[in-house]
């Protein structure tokens, strides 16, 4: 039986029906079969083979591939029309909800309130026309004046969501801040009007207008009207994402939706939020996936198991990595000691310590040969080999020579951006841009990261800033300096710290014993006391707190001692105490 072919075990399971090894014939005879379908791996092999064999233990995943391989091949131009084809053609396959995924993508390039219009109005049957209709509401109301909701009624008198936008649009566009009152939380404004009184043992920030709160450490969902959603009977429920959010009782994760809905049973150990409508799903150490409904898409079997990304996700058992499509079958099999994503497309993957870069079917795009692959960005992937490191491109192909030498820590810090990357050669930093010309040649003694234009240089031992063709633009005056930021940059002169722009006028004097930016202001330390400026170089809260949490873009709760002060940074004023 072992040296049959497909024809000779036909023939002994058709001569010999009741022999002991027709099982073993049979079994035999699947196996070689769905070997050829998957060497041939098109929709007609699969196709035949599903059909010939409905019995295998095969059949299963051959529809699987079938499903994957006739999505592929017919819309391989990747155009509206050939996915419009295939959901008329092809209505029961899984890939259908990918196919309109990408109608959806492909008919709003630009992502304006016209294209999102057109395409509702196109492609009525289309799983994503609610997402436009919330995509036109978030761009038309993004920046807001007053009427602007009675003319958007006007405007699209069939918007879906009206009933429950016009009921809420007064909240949703308040900022919803937790405060603690008599050991008991509650809401408050950003001008500190109290919104929700103080009820709950615990409250938590509002998410898509939910937010979840405790009492007895029991966990629920109320609305902005305060409003109990979904009854405090959760021992976690975590924030609404997409409109589910996961939630734990008895140490067992689950799904629901915002009307308190259970799409997933709390049977998980752990559960992730939805990517692509597919959750990730352990239990007993090991994970797998099931949809957001909770039908499974594979055993939970996998040490490693990653949200899905473009429509894959990488999986390890025993320490050997492969990929997975969304219908549970691989696409790239178990054989990497490493393996992680470069872009949507690309994949970095080990064997043995080499390491090389593949494409989403396995096909290998840059040998491996190298002995370390950084990320991709600006097109250039950082890349090492017998301890020199030089680029590549999304090719693999090599575009700047490996002539520098390689260190671990380049991996993060020599990727490219906005076209230059700074990185080591001769025990110095030096930039350069994407063809690997250098920057900055005129002998500095160092260089740090280009941002707004310009690049921290050292010369004569002090440093100052230079433009990409090596203009000292700001003189080199200060014992350290940082990279600019939104066009600002903390420098230091002796023990202290102050703050200039890119023309190099002072903003904040240095006399500062530390400056940190943050949320668009500066966190300035006195005296072992912090305080903030702002942008003009004003004071906006005094030196007198430990620390500061920032609650919006307009509210900070300040640290001092055991209580604290919120403070609008606007008004500048107190507007609660804690």
């Amino acid at each position: 039986l072992q040296q049959s072919g497909i024809t000779g075990l036909n023939h002994f399971i058709t001569e010999f029906t009741f022999c002991s090894n027709m099982q073993q014939a049979t079994s035999l005879r699947n196996e070689r079969a769905f070997s050829m379908a998957k060497s041939e791996n098109t929709s007609a092999a699969y196709k035949k083979f599903a059909d010939t064999y409905p019995t295998s233990k095969e059949f299963q995943e051959a529809n699987g591939r079938y499903d994957e391989r006739i999505f592929e091949e017919t819309t391989q131009d990747h155009s509206i029309a050939s996915y419009i084809q295939f959901i008329k053609d092809y209505p029961g396959n899984p890939y259908t909800a990918q196919a309109d995924k990408m109608i959806y993508q492909l008919a709003v390039p630009n992502k304006t309130i016209k294209e999102y219009y057109d395409f509702i109005k196109k492609y009525k049957t289309n799983r994503n026309v609610s997402i436009a209709w919330q995509e036109i509401y978030k761009i038309y109301t993004a920046n807001y004046t007053e009427g602007i909701f009675e003319s958007f009624k006007k405007e699209y008198p069939d918007y879906p969501f009206a009933y429950e936008v016009e009921s809420d649009y007064n909240l949703q566009r308040a900022f919803f801040i937790p405060v603690k009152k008599n050991n008991l939380w509650g809401y408050i404004a950003e001008d500190g009007k109290e919104m929700l009184k103080p009820e709950y043992d615990e409250a938590t920030f509002f998410s898509e207008g939910l937010a979840a709160v405790a009492n007895k450490e029991k966990y629920g969902i109320i609305n902005k009207q305060g409003k109990v959603i979904i009854p405090l009977e959760y021992d976690d429920v975590e924030p609404f994402k997409n409109n589910t959010a996961v939630v734990t009782k008895n140490e067992k994760s689950g799904l629901i939706l915002r009307n308190g809905e259970l799409l997933i049973a709390c049977e998980y150990d752990d559960l992730t939020d939805p990517v692509d409508d597919i959750c990730v799903a352990v239990k007993n150490e090991k994970s797998g996936y099931i949809t957001k409904q909770g039908k499974k898409i594979t055993d939970l079997k996998y040490d490693v198991a990653t949200e899905f990304r473009n429509g894959y996700a990488i999986v390890a058992i025993d320490e050997k990595y492969g990929l997975l499509n969304m219908t549970g079958n691989y696409s790239i099999d178990l054989q990497y000691d490493e393996l992680m994503f470069l872009s949507d497309n690309l994949l970095k993957a080990s064997i043995n310590d080499t390491w090389g870069i593949i494409n989403l079917k396995g096909q290998t795009i840059a040998l491996f040969e190298f002995d370390a692959i950084g990320d991709l960005s600006d097109n250039r992937i950082f890349a090492a080999k017998n301890g020199k490191c030089g680029y590549l491109n999304a090719e693999g192909k090599i575009v700047i020579p490996f002539t520098y030498p390689y260190s671990e820590s380049l991996l993060t810090s020599a990727r490219f951006k906005n076209g230059i990357a700074r990185i080591m050669q001769a025990n110095k930093a030096v930039l350069i841009d994407t063809l690997g010309a250098k920057l900055l040649s005129q002998g500095f003694e160092s260089v740090g990261a280009f941002s707004d234009g310009l690049a921290p240089v050292k010369k004569n031992k002090k440093w100052g800033y230079a433009t990409s063709s090596g203009q000292l633009k700001i003189p080199a005056k200060y014992d350290a300096v940082q990279s600019f930021e939104s066009g600002f940059a903390v420098v230091t002169q002796g023990k202290y710290q102050g703050v200039i722009d890119t023309t190099g006028k002072s903003i904040i004097p240095v006399l500062s014993e530390k400056i940190e930016a943050k949320n668009n202001y500066f966190l300035t330390t006195a005296n072992g006391k912090i305080g903030l400026m702002n942008k003009a170089g004003e004071t906006v809260v005094a030196i007198m707190y430990d620390g500061f949490d920032f609650l919006s873009a307009n509210v900070v709760a300040a640290k001092r001692n055991e209580a604290k002060d919120y403070i609008n940074l606007k008004t500048e004023k107190i507007i609660w105490k804690e």
